[in-house]
């Protein structure tokens, strides 16, 4: 069966010369959410934190696609997020979207909820993990005015003079949006 879908996207059969999207949810997951693909994965999510001034990570811990975070009380909203990363010191999401409804409520919600899920009963709040959710969107961009397509968001306790060193002499945000 084949045919388009609501937003007159295509779907059904892969026919010979037809080109995979590459953020279609399968796609997506089965090239970044596989143990074989960490060293790709390091090398283009490296590329990302350089361009945006965030220190690289040396090696990937854990890449799991299509990941359930946080599994609260059954009235909660839960999150299923397309490839998640534990690196040292962080924890990345990386998702695809083809459309970006709501994409700051979406972030802030599987930003919480990774730590939520990460942090075990006795952990200092100063040995949290850095929540790095990177969204790719679909030929959109978040500020059509921007001269680059990347956007970021940092979330972190400023002073009124705007130093934002936190208590471990970091100055490091917690949650970071791509």
């Amino acid at each position: 069966m084949s045919g388009v879908d609501s937003n007159g996207m295509p779907y059904g059969k892969w026919r010979p010369g037809q080109r995979l999207n590459p953020l279609f949810n399968a796609v997506f997951t089965r090239t970044f959410g596989r143990e074989e693909s960490k060293g790709f994965v390091r090398e283009f999510l490296n590329l990302l934190f350089d361009e945006v001034g965030m220190a690289p990570i040396e090696k990937i811990l854990s890449i799991r696609a299509e990941h359930s975070l946080y599994e609260g009380d059954v009235s909660c909203k839960t999150s299923r997020v397309d490839v998640h990363i534990v690196a040292p010191g962080r924890l990345i999401d990386l998702e695809a979207q083809r459309y970006p409804e709501d994409l700051e409520g979406k972030s802030a919600l599987y930003a919480s909820q990774m730590l939520v899920s990460d942090t075990k009963v006795g952990t200092s709040y100063k040995d949290m993990r850095q929540a790095v959710v990177i969204t790719l969107l679909d030929g959109q961009v978040v500020f059509p005015d921007s001269p680059s397509p990347i956007s970021v968001c940092r979330m972190r306790w400023e002073d009124p003079a705007g130093d934002s060193i936190n208590a471990a002499g970091e100055a490091r945000p917690r949650l970071v949006f791509l």
